[in-house]
């Protein structure tokens, strides 16, 4: 009975999975279908290979542009080069014998570095022997007939104070002035482009304390600033005595009041004194300030018969103006100080042309050194663009040129440097 359960058991199962629905078999594939796969991959393929070929076509034409422009550049950029050193024209020379070696440039030796390198030099170089070395600078050789004669304009300031009436030998040292005026009067008259003009202090008032504010106002010009008429000038000094006071800073300021419309004549001022101020001036500052406004003045001072505080002052005044001091104590001094400065004028236009002379000396000296200079740092600059830039002598050579370069650089500027002293020591001399 199991036995039949069993198999009766089994046959159900049997029924039933013949029952499932099984899913069906995939269809075989046809050759006409397999055709078109192929097909499409082979298109595939061939769209692949399209692209890869406009790839490179661009990519040629991309390097071709390149190509294009570098050559631009290199043609401007030896265009420029060839430009630079045109004038010698030894730079195409320079380029062409570095390119023939340029198959043996690591087997290059110190001689054909220096020939490369004095080829580049000459081509770049400037001629400091003829420019600047041998330079020389004028140095006293002016000619004064080639400098117009200025008008000469000269104050002569004479003491007539009280002191003045004290005699030397005999005989009062306001008379001995005089008479060597007179002398040097004379002696102008006939100058050309000459004017004198006489100033005289003291003459007025007394030499009292009471009397003090009348003789230091007391300045008069008694001869005007004229031609030179001997006869009437010599009479003028015989109008006054010496009598009063000391006032030297107001002579100079109406010195000044007579000259100031002379700015482009050779103006002088000549004091005759046996003393120092008196009227409570200061002449020393008087003739800085009248200096440093502008009028083109000298001043010398005759110091008659005078010493210690007095001439020490007489003498800051002939140095505040520029000018000489001469130290008197009898007649025959003092007539050979008036000769000497007659002396001086007449050689003022000659050490106008010279003074002339030497600022366009000092300046050649100062513009050539620094114009000099100026032309070794654009060599400077062009030798070494060419060595380490441009590589016109290869690397081989590049240090062994720079070395060479950098010792004629200091050669040069050690040259100029001495030369530039020497001048200066020279111009300094002849001052």
């Amino acid at each position: 009975m199991i036995e039949n359960m069993s198999n009766q058991t089994q046959n159900n199962t049997n029924e039933n999975n013949s029952q499932i629905p099984q899913p069906p078999k995939p269809p075989e594939k046809s050759s006409e279908k397999n055709s078109s796969v192929e097909d499409s991959v082979a298109m595939n393929k061939k769209k692949s290979l399209n692209k890869l070929i406009l790839i490179i076509i661009g990519a040629v034409v991309i390097v071709a542009l390149i190509g294009v422009g570098v050559f631009f550049v290199f043609s401007k950029n030896n265009k420029a080069k060839v430009n630079i050193n045109e004038k010698s024209g030894l730079l195409s020379k320079i380029t062409s014998y570095t390119k023939n070696n340029q198959n043996k440039r690591d087997d290059m030796n110190d001689f054909d570095c220096k020939q490369s390198y004095e080829k580049l030099l000459e081509a770049n170089s400037f001629d400091f022997d003829k420019y600047c070395i041998n330079q020389n600078v004028r140095t006293g050789n002016y000619d004064e007939n080639a400098v117009p004669q200025k008008k000469k304009n000269l104050v002569l300031i004479f003491d007539a104070s009280g002191s003045m009436a004290a005699r030397i030998n005999g005989k009062r040292k306001i008379d001995i002035a005089k008479e060597a005026a007179w002398k040097f009067i004379d002696q102008v008259a006939d100058e050309e482009n000459f004017a004198l003009s006489i100033v005289v202090y003291g003459h007025k008032g007394g030499n009292a304390q009471s009397q003090k504010s009348m003789s230091c106002a007391g300045i008069d010009e008694i001869y005007y600033l004229g031609d030179v008429n001997a006869k009437i000038a010599k009479s003028k000094l015989n109008n006054f005595d010496a009598t009063g006071w000391t006032p030297i800073a107001g002579s100079f300021q109406k010195a000044k009041e007579i000259l100031s419309d002379k700015p482009n004549d050779e103006n002088f001022i000549l004091l005759l004194s046996d003393g120092k101020e008196m009227c409570d001036g200061d002449p020393v500052s008087t003739i800085k300030a009248i200096k440093n406004q502008g009028l083109n003045v000298k001043a010398d001072v005759i110091g008659f018969d005078v010493g210690g505080v007095d001439e020490a002052q007489l003498k800051a005044i002939a140095e505040a103006g520029d000018g000489d001091y001469f130290s008197v104590s009898n007649a025959v001094d003092l007539d050979n100080a008036f000769a000497k400065h007659k002396e001086m004028l007449n050689k003022a236009n000659f050490k106008i042309g010279r003074t002339l002379e030497q600022l366009s000396d000092v300046s050649f000296i100062i513009n050539n050194y620094n114009q000099c200079l100026v032309m070794l740092k654009k060599e400077e600059a062009v030798m070494m663009l060419d060595i380490h830039a441009r590589k016109l002598l290869g690397a081989n050579c590049e240090q062994s040129a720079q070395k060479e370069y950098e010792s004629r650089v200091n050669d040069i500027k050690q040259q100029l440097d001495q030369i530039y002293e020497s001048d200066m020591k020279a111009f300094n001399s002849t001052k």
